[in-house]
């Protein structure tokens, strides 16, 4: 499941899409940092020479990501690495029209229709997987949420807007 990328991830994201690269790529830069651990550990190492990162960055990844990597080397970024994946997969999967969604509910399931209705006009997303999580906090309606945005359909929510509203017109 994505967490909400901070703004330095997303400004981290916005220039890998610029790339362009091509999915086997990013895959195998992606790999590469799964099956290495400690590879990422010593990346981010400040103790470690720039010079020496760009070498062994040059050595073991792609030719295509190697100049991205050692900015993000440069800049103390590189510990982001896998939160600029999990982003940069979300929006290349939301631009092909592909999405995964979070619908919390409370009581009856809200209706899938219009729900993928509801997707669609709001983010442009055709094709969507739910994971979907029972939550009688919200006392009634949904909640749902698509790459960083949320959309709150729920009583707890209304209540919540209410009660801010309430506040902020008190204080004038």
């Amino acid at each position: 499941m994505a967490k909400f990328a901070d703004q330095a991830v997303q400004n981290d994201t916005d220039v890998l899409m610029a790339l362009k690269l091509s999915d086997a790529v990013i895959d195998d830069t992606r790999t590469i940092f799964a099956e290495n651990p400690t590879l990422k550990a010593a990346l981010a190492n400040p103790a470690a020479a720039s010079a020496d990162k760009a070498r062994a960055i040059a050595r073991i990844f792609p030719e295509a990501i190697v100049p991205y990597l050692c900015v993000l080397c440069r800049h103390g970024a590189i510990g982001r690495i896998d939160a600029i994946f999990e982003n940069y997969l979300t929006r290349r999967a939301v631009a092909a029209g592909r999405g995964i969604g979070t619908l919390w509910y409370a009581g009856a399931k809200p209706d899938r229709a219009m729900l993928s209705a509801l997707v669609l006009e709001k983010f442009g997303v055709r094709d969507i997987d739910w994971v979907t999580v029972k939550d009688p906090k919200l006392i009634g309606g949904y909640k749902i949420r698509i790459q960083d945005y949320v959309y709150d359909h729920s009583v707890a929510g209304s209540f919540g807007q209410l009660s801010h509203r309430i506040r902020t017109e008190v204080r004038r």
